[in-house]
C-alpha cells in the first residue's frame, strides 16, 4: 500500500506527465484523481396543488415558459412517473388485500 508521501508524489509525477503531453496520464488523472463533473440543478418553485397529470402539465408549462431547465423538467415529470407507479402498486395490494378478506369470510 502506498503512504500519504507517495500518492502525493505519483499524483504529481503523473500531473506533471500530463502536463507535457502525456494523454494517457492526463486521462488517467481526470478518470481516478478529479472528481467527475455533476450538474447541480437549484430548487425549482412548482405548484404542487392538484392531480398529478396537473402537477406534470405545471411543470412542462415552467419548462415551455422557461423558468426551469428542460432537463429538470423531465426529471420531475419521470419523478411523478414513478410516484405513479408506486401508487398503482399499492392500489393493486390493496385490492389483493381486500379479495383475500372477503374470500375468507
Amino acid at each position: 500500500m502506498l503512504d500519504d508521501d507517495q500518492l502525493g508524489q505519483l499524483v504529481k509525477s503523473l500531473f506533471a506527465q500530463a502536463l507535457a503531453g502525456d494523454t494517457s496520464a492526463a486521462k488517467l488523472l481526470l478518470e481516478r484523481v478529479v472528481p467527475a463533473l455533476r450538474s447541480t440543478a437549484k430548487p425549482v418553485q412548482i405548484e404542487t396543488s392538484g392531480t398529478l397529470s396537473q402537477q406534470a402539465r405545471n411543470i412542462i408549462k415552467a419548462a415551455t415558459d422557461g423558468h426551469i431547465a428542460p432537463d429538470v423538467a423531465a426529471d420531475l415529470v419521470r419523478a411523478i412517473g414513478s410516484v405513479v407507479s408506486i401508487e398503482e402498486g399499492d392500489e393493486l395490494r390493496r385490492r389483493l388485500l381486500e379479495l383475500e378478506h372477503g374470500d375468507l369470510a
